[in-house]
């Protein structure tokens, strides 16, 4: 492992930048900046908390980087370059152009260490050149400890008739948000995996370790698309995100009751009109330890009291639920939902939105 960043690590137009130069250290600089004079490894320390707590990713460059912590003064460029926990690890290559070259410097002197890699072309912008990105990162993923992918603009990844099969041992969380048309590679050998953020496409084009997971949020889907949850039987906790044609009368649902024993949050949310709402959506699942939900009062239509009536009396009682939220518009109100579930304990955090 090594015990140092080499200052090749910063791009050398940052080392030879105009502004750079004219921090140079100075003796009297301790007497008008006593912070300079604190010992080299608290100001390290401080450093390394500057930085988010891995998992979460720092950009490569800009304010919340650890480069800007090399651009204050010769002394702290030196301190930074020296505490490796500010290099390794954790790396955020979205909206910002690097050479593939430095990438792969970077990822080397990463060592043995698990890798966290974020790439949101959504919330930071377009990464130039992404194929290369990751091309270079290929070579790590047995690292790979914390992904999260959203790239906007896939078609610049050839699809392949033969998807890559990816060994990631280390994996433990993943996040993808790619295009349908770009079923470009299949999970295989990831034991720790246990929290998956996907979207419905990726989910019939990607092959998953899913009796393993206990966290799952899906995206995009429609109601028929909860049947995925049939192969997740060790779920604890469940978001599902819908989207849906609010005038789509031939919209397919859900044929199998999911009994989700190990459940003990459901998060439902989207935008679906009232019309189209398949009736009476927890009639398809089952869920005895559930102790939170979180629901849209659409999707509890026609019937809506009776509804979680059902779930509950499904749900073996529902004796561990102690949270109920009910979202957007209401057609009931919020005394006839407390006068129906008087053993919800004094209904804890229990929001009626309006």
């Amino acid at each position: 492992m090594p015990t140092h960043c080499p200052q090749h690590l910063v791009m050398s137009h940052d080392l030879d930048s105009p502004e750079e130069s004219k921090l140079e250290f100075h003796p009297t600089a301790l007497a008008r900046y006593p912070v300079l004079d604190l010992p080299n490894e608290i100001t390290s320390d401080v450093f390394i908390h500057f930085l988010p707590p891995y998992p979460s990713c720092p950009l490569l460059s800009g304010p919340c980087s650890p480069i800007h912590l090399t651009h204050i003064c010769r002394q702290w460029r030196n301190i930074a370059l020296a505490t490796p926990q500010l290099w390794w690890r954790a790396i955020s290559l979205s909206g910002i152009q690097i050479p593939p070259e430095l990438l792969d410097l970077w990822l080397k002197r990463t060592g043995s260490l698990p890798l966290s890699i974020r790439i949101d072309e959504f919330e930071d912008g377009t990464v130039p050149d992404g194929l290369n990105v990751l091309c270079v990162i290929l070579p790590y993923i047995s690292r790979l400890e914390y992904v999260q992918l959203h790239i906007l603009n896939l078609l610049r990844i050839p699809a392949t008739s033969e998807p890559l099969r990816l060994e990631l041992p280390s994996l433990r969380h993943l996040d993808l948000d790619l295009a349908p048309e770009n079923n470009f590679f299949e999970i295989h050998n990831a034991p720790l995996l246990k929290t998956a953020v996907l979207d419905k496409n990726l989910c019939y084009n990607m092959s998953l370790p899913w009796a393993q997971l206990t966290s799952l949020t899906l995206r995009f889907i429609s109601p028929v698309d909860c049947q995925l949850l049939l192969k997740a039987t060790n779920l604890v906790a469940c978001r599902l995100d819908f989207v849906g044609d609010p005038y789509d009368e031939d919209e397919d649902t859900i044929s199998d009751l999911i009994r989700l024993a190990h459940l003990e949050s459901l998060s439902i949310t989207g935008l679906w009109h009232t019309a189209s709402t398949p009736p009476n959506l927890l009639d398809s699942f089952s869920a005895p330890k559930i102790r939170d939900l979180d629901i849209p009062e659409t999707f509890l239509h026609p019937n809506y009291v009776d509804a979680l009536s059902r779930f509950m009396k499904r749900s073996e009682g529902c004796t561990s639920l102690q949270r109920i939220r009910i979202t957007g518009r209401m057609e009931v109100s919020e005394h006839a939902y407390r006068s129906a579930f008087p053993n919800i304990p004094n209904l804890i955090g229990f929001s009626l939105v309006f």
